[in-house]
């Protein structure tokens, strides 16, 4: 009985904590979101070369142009407390439909990153103008959608993406942001995210590869699901993927696609590792990460023209090579490789 009563303020302190914890963690994400108060669309200012705030119009925004505004537009985005009522205003680049003018070329993004915090801009160069880039850590989101893409994705149970304003125009042109419903599962939590669908990550990177493909000429049959559960999803280029598992995040599966219409090299001597199927070349890599925590091993082979490389982490040479042969090759096994 004693030490039930010992234990009884003990308990009570803890449950008092967690209570504490979770209000807090409420209060600070209800602090973070845009103060929607209103049920009344709300039309978009932007600066002007003067500084100057002016409405934001179809006609006068250029595709490829991005600008930051403040969301409700009585926030001064120039103080960092109100940086959760920063977004991004983007008319996308006319390769994905940016040259239509109307609504459908415009996005609005929360500018806050899901990983570090940090503020993003939307940078206008070539090759980088299709996705949004967090300074930090190197997260990528693309333009189109706000989808999270690369590595970073792999380190979340969930598929995330930016939150989003919607967007509409009135009959001269000018840009009103709908109202939002700051929910995980409708616009997005500012600085958390927003779910979206498995299915779209999947829809996503067939449309990227079936692209890619199509431009390079040749097909190519690649899995879009491993053996072990992880589905093909994009990266940071239309030949670039990621095979997220989404039971164990450890799990990390990296491909590259490169149509080089050429075939395997035929000197073997500067490769790490080189072994041979039958005929074709196989030649595996390893490398340490900075951490140096992980060993690294990437297999590269070639089919139809193209350099498939195929790095994962966590495997031993062994363990990657079998990984190779289950998901890429049929009725083929690790005893069946020979040292080239």
């Amino acid at each position: 009985m004693s030490s039930n009563i010992a234990k009884t303020p003990q308990v009570i302190v803890f449950f008092g904590f967690v209570v504490l914890a979770v209000v807090i963690i409420a209060v600070s994400i209800g602090f973070l979101q845009p103060m929607n108060k209103s049920d009344t669309r709300e039309k978009i200012l932007i600066s002007n070369l003067k500084n100057e705030k002016i409405p934001a119009k179809i006609s006068e925004i250029p595709p490829n142009k991005s600008y930051h505004f403040a969301y409700p537009s009585s926030y001064d985005i120039s103080k960092s407390e109100n940086s959760h009522q920063m977004f991004i205003l983007i008319r996308v680049p006319k390769e994905l439909g940016g040259d239509k003018d109307d609504i459908s070329s415009f996005r609005a993004y929360s500018a806050v990153a899901l990983e570090s915090g940090c503020l993003m801009k939307h940078w206008p160069h070539e090759g980088r103008n299709t996705v949004i880039q967090e300074p930090c850590h190197n997260g990528v989101y693309r333009v189109q959608d706000g989808l999270l893409i690369g590595i970073e994705l792999l380190y979340k149970h969930l598929f995330n993406a930016l939150p989003y304003l919607e967007l509409s125009a009135d009959e001269q042109g000018y840009i009103y942001a709908e109202p939002p419903i700051w929910e995980l599962d409708k616009n997005g939590v500012v600085g958390i995210g927003r779910n979206v669908s498995e299915e779209l990550y999947r829809k996503t990177a067939i449309a990227e590869l079936n692209d890619y493909l199509t431009n390079s000429g040749k097909p190519l049959d690649i899995p879009l699901q491993l053996k072990d559960g992880s589905i093909l999803t994009p990266g940071k280029t239309n030949h670039d993927f990621v095979y997220k598992n989404t039971r164990d995040i450890r799990i990390y599966h990296h491909l590259e696609i490169l149509y080089c219409n050429c075939s395997a090299p035929t000197d073997t001597s500067m490769l790490d590792e080189a072994w041979l199927l039958d005929d074709e070349l196989l030649y595996v890599e390893g490398f340490y990460p900075p951490s140096g925590e992980y060993q690294y091993y990437s297999v590269t082979f070639f089919r139809d023209g193209y350099q498939i490389k195929f790095l994962s982490s966590g495997r031993s040479f062994e363990e990657l090579l079998t990984h190779v042969l289950d998901n890429f090759y049929e009725n083929k096994n690790y005893s069946m490789l020979k040292k080239a």
